[in-house]
């Protein structure tokens, strides 16, 4: 009987080895099949943004905090960022999400966001490069002093 023991053990060991040794041939690469959210080619706008759809995973970021997030994106991408404080790039890339059951797919929101984060980075760059030079209408008629803004209005200044 400990003859027979012994050589089902030596059986299952070799087996196990040469299952490791993969000479069945390999798994398979892993086949993602939770659907891919429609992104632009370019950038976004306010609307595609507020379009877009995330698919739910059985753990996944919470809703919520996420469609709070690319609301304030989606108004700034629109113009109507007068309303919400300004999302920046860095807090975009800093922005943390709890995790909770049927969240959304955290991978398709980390693309996503990374894109944001890219597109408001060069908004940024380009306004902060791009200097307000004065124009012909903020400067008073015949002379190059600026004219003084009162309530939202160019009034002549004083001096003149």
């Amino acid at each position: 009987m400990m003859w027979l023991l012994a050589v089902i053990a030596v059986v299952i060991i070799g087996l196990g080895a040469l299952v490791a040794s993969d000479q069945f041939g390999s798994m398979p690469e892993l086949v993602d099949d939770v659907p891919s959210p429609r992104l632009p080619a370019g950038d976004f706008t306010g609307k595609q943004v507020t379009d877009l759809r995330f698919a739910a995973a059985p753990r996944g970021y919470a809703q919520h905090e996420v469609d709070a997030l690319l609301a304030r994106v989606a108004s700034q991408l629109d113009g109507e960022s007068a309303r919400t404080r300004p999302v920046t790039a860095d807090e975009v890339a800093a922005s943390a999400f709890h995790v909770v059951t049927r969240g959304y797919h955290m991978g398709q929101v980390d693309v996503v966001l990374e894109r944001l984060g890219a597109q408001l980075h060069r908004l940024e760059q380009d306004a902060t490069a791009q200097p307000q030079e004065p124009t012909d209408t903020d400067t008073a008629e015949g002379g190059d002093e600026p004219r003084e803004e009162t309530r939202g209005h160019l009034e002549p200044s004083d001096a003149e």
